[in-house]
């Protein structure tokens, strides 16, 4: 059975005993498929899903320790491990136990609205006090905290007549890496908790209905949620994770702008995001993911092997139709478990 703590999962992906063969599961009529305003409708292929768990998002920086200090400043985040090569792992938690951040020394590119990876969601006790804590270690300000009310959820079905929940929020960006970070603390009951949290890493997607089919259907995630941001934001975004709730694990937020292009053109260098995943099988996940008819122009960039900055025994993929430049490494779970023990 999976264990919790403090919203860090110490399994995240489904147990075997629901099915898992060879770290795999067929299912059919479960997964979902979204058009950018429709609301949920079921899959009716069987499909075949991988199991995984979440472990980091790459996140270059120009000087990572100081990018670690604004994180911990900001949120009380916490350099977990540093790897060969000098890596930082950022989080609330050990990396396995809780997802964290990989802050690698790189260039920053220049500040352009085609990145794929938008930022993170943390949630603080007090976003206010966060946000003078982040200008103090050298954040920048992008918003100021103040109160936002979110309307009705899409997915679960909520009722628009009510009023919705409100929080308090703000954002900060590290200019070291470019990346935002949303602090949020508490507005209406159960909208976030006061204990600190890396709630949500955030993704831009072009065709949000192909990217939540392909995380729902091939990666295997739960989608929780699908909300507007409108009016405080031009944009709609699907939340999913391995776990059995919102609340319980860090959620992959799926988010589509209105009015920004994004498709299959080229992009800048740079602009692509690499999310990490262990997993029981990568051989299984390579074939299931590159192959079939659900393999949504997967493409693979590194063949099971060594990965420099992954491990031993992995894999790096892409979905060059549902999750463009969002780069997808898989590592083997007793490969990443001898790297943190080494």
């Amino acid at each position: 059975m999976a264990r919790f703590i403090f919203g860090c999962s110490l399994l995240a992906r489904v147990p075997s005993a629901n099915g898992f063969k060879g770290g795999w599961l067929k299912a059919g009529g479960s997964a979902s498929s979204l058009s950018q305003s429709a609301p949920l409708r079921a899959r009716t292929s069987s499909v075949t899903m991988v199991a995984a768990s979440l472990l980091h998002v790459a996140v270059p920086s120009t000087d990572p320790q100081v990018s670690a200090a604004i994180y911990g400043a900001a949120a009380g985040m916490t350099v977990q491990r540093t790897d060969a090569a000098g890596n930082l792992f950022v989080g609330f938690g050990a990396e396995g136990e809780c997802f964290t951040l990989k802050l690698t020394a790189g260039a920053l590119s220049d500040a352009n609205l085609d990145d794929a990876l938008l930022g993170v969601t943390v949630n603080v006790a007090d976003a206010a006090a966060a946000v003078d804590a982040a200008k103090a270690a050298g954040a920048e300000v992008v918003q100021e905290a103040k109160n936002m009310t979110l309307i009705a959820s899409i997915v679960p079905d909520e009722d628009p007549t009510k009023p919705g929940p409100w929080s308090m929020r703000a954002t900060v960006r590290d200019p070291h890496s470019g990346l935002d970070l949303e602090l949020v603390s508490p507005g209406s009951e159960g909208e976030s908790s006061g204990a600190a949290r890396l709630s949500a890493v955030s993704f831009r997607v072009g065709d949000l209905n192909a990217a939540t089919d392909f995380a729902t259907g091939p990666l295997g995630m739960t989608l929780h949620r699908k909300r507007s941001w409108v009016p405080n934001k031009a944009a709609l975004s699907t939340f999913l994770n391995y776990a059995g709730s919102e609340s319980e694990a860090t959620l992959v937020e799926l988010r589509y702008v209105y009015g920004k292009a994004y498709g299959r053109g080229k992009f800048r260098p740079g602009s692509e995001a690499l999310l990490v995943l262990s997993t029981p099988d990568v051989g299984a996940a390579v074939e299931g993911l590159s192959g079939g008819a659900d393999h949504a122009g997967v493409v693979v960039h590194a063949e099971r092997g060594a990965v420099d900055g992954i491990g031993g025994d992995a894999a790096v993929l892409e979905s060059k139709d549902a999750l463009p430049r969002l780069r997808l490494g898989f590592v083997d779970e007793l490969d990443f478990t001898m790297q943190t023990i080494a």
